[in-house]
């Protein structure tokens, strides 16, 4: 499937939420040479053989997976959406 076509259908079907998996993806590329492999349902962000970021957008937020190295831990990050009547 083309990557505009799945980028697409994961901002229709969870468009409130594109805000914040966009300010999230233009951070990954911000720390340099980074390969972003979308997949049907998620985007890993990558750099070297193996990924580092793998964000899935759900309808509350995105679920952020994060992974140094292969021998750590994955870490495992809910952002959630802010309301629309949010006032900071």
């Amino acid at each position: 499937m083309e990557i505009k076509k799945v980028m697409r259908t994961l901002r229709n079907r969870l468009s409130s939420v594109s805000p914040l998996f966009d300010s999230i993806r233009k951070f990954c590329f911000s720390l340099g040479d980074i390969v972003e492999d979308v997949r049907m349902h998620r985007v890993v962000f990558c750099k070297s053989m193996t990924w580092f970021v793998d964000v899935e957008p759900v309808i509350e937020g995105v679920i952020i997976k994060i992974q140094k190295n292969r021998k750590e831990p994955i870490q495992v990050i809910q952002v959630k959406k802010r309301p629309k009547n949010f006032r900071v």
